[in-house]
């Protein structure tokens, strides 16, 4: 393979804690609780493309992970201000 390991460079960038800059739409982080939740994101995904699939985990386990990282980084939604 001529190239770069995606998955791999994503955990080095992931390692190195310049997720935000370096992986992700500028538009997508620009709130921190965001920003926060995409990365506890990339950090599952990132176990789901191991390259040993002994390692990976199983569906269960990443809905469980998604569950946490939406319910942990959830900030109340503003209400809708009514025009008349």
């Amino acid at each position: 393979m001529n190239g770069i390991d995606l998955p791999q460079w994503v955990a080095s960038i992931v390692k190195e804690e310049w997720t935000s800059i370096e992986v992700f739409d500028l538009e997508l982080i620009r709130d921190v609780n965001t920003g926060d939740e995409l990365v506890d994101t990339l950090k599952s995904a990132l176990h789901c493309v191991d390259p040993s699939p002994a390692v990976r985990p199983e569906v269960q386990q990443i809905l469980q992970q998604l569950e946490e990282i939406d319910t942990s980084n959830a900030a109340p939604l503003p209400q809708p201000k009514c025009q008349r």
